[in-house]
């Protein structure tokens, strides 16, 4: 995982190196020291995009914070985002096929995981809430979760401008994980003319990284996520992402039969 940490710090990885807090040497090993720590920590709650999270929090409060941010970081996952994953065993099997025999014991990183069913949440939410949307993804033959990979995964940081994603962690710390699908919901709706004109889903994937990177009116991206995308109780929620943490575990189960299967007939 060490290994993982220093790919994802690289120059074509990490999209902060470029401000001026990582060009210095003490803001990139001030990130690292905090990825580093946070395995330590939760070994199993490591996953890509935990840097940009990591250097986002540190742009917010600080070099002389590094601990405070770590806490921080510490709180979003555990406490906020992933609660019903943080402290659980086994969520699927992480499989290459070139060590199945030991991977097979070994668990998918629990970040990863709950990353995995958000991004079922919200295409579910897409489909009931968003129909539009959703019927026109589906022409495209694609869906809400390959047009926004990156989105939860770095929890905005990669998507919207600073002064906006600050704005969505004040609410992700009050209200939890369910803002992240608000947002998310928020910004479709938003998009939901540019989406359904387009003919193309890597085309699409790039209008929406270049538009939400100029969003700059945090009050208009709020007020649609929390009034314009209808009402979402806890429970319905709570639903939803049972039955998402439910696919995801089929969806692991699946990889690692089918990948068993090939295994025996090489042997």
């Amino acid at each position: 995982m060490l290994l993982q940490v220093s790919e994802d710090l690289s120059p074509g990885i990490f999209q902060f190196r470029t401000h001026p807090l990582f060009k210095k040497q003490e803001g990139m090993d001030a990130v690292r020291r905090i990825l580093c720590g946070y395995l330590q920590h939760n070994p199993a709650g490591y996953f890509r995009g935990l840097a940009h999270i990591a250097g986002f929090l540190l742009i917010v409060m600080g070099l002389d914070s590094e601990q405070q941010a770590f806490w921080t970081l510490a709180a979003l996952l555990e406490d906020k985002l992933f609660p019903y994953c943080s402290g659980q065993g086994a969520h699927g099997i992480k499989v290459e096929l070139r060590v199945l025999d030991t991977l097979v014991a070994k668990k998918l990183p629990q970040g990863a995981y709950g990353i995995k069913v958000e991004l079922r949440v919200l295409d579910t939410l897409v489909a009931k809430k968003l129909p539009k949307v959703a019927s026109h993804l589906a022409k495209l033959e694609t869906n809400s979760t390959a047009v926004t990979p990156s989105w939860l995964s770095s929890l905005f940081t990669t998507t919207l401008p600073a002064e906006v994603t600050a704005r969505i962690f004040d609410c992700l710390l009050l209200e939890g994980s369910k803002v992240l699908q608000r947002v998310g919901l928020a910004l479709l709706k938003h998009y939901e003319t540019s989406i359904c004109a387009a003919s193309h889903a890597a085309q699409l994937r790039k209008v929406l990284d270049s538009r939400a990177a100029r969003l700059y009116d945090a009050e208009s991206l709020l007020n649609t996520a929390f009034k314009g995308v209808g009402a979402m109780p806890t429970a319905v929620i709570a639903g939803v992402r049972s039955a998402a943490a439910a696919a995801v575990d089929a969806q692991m189960e699946e990889q690692r039969r089918r990948l068993e299967l090939i295994v025996c007939r090489t042997h």
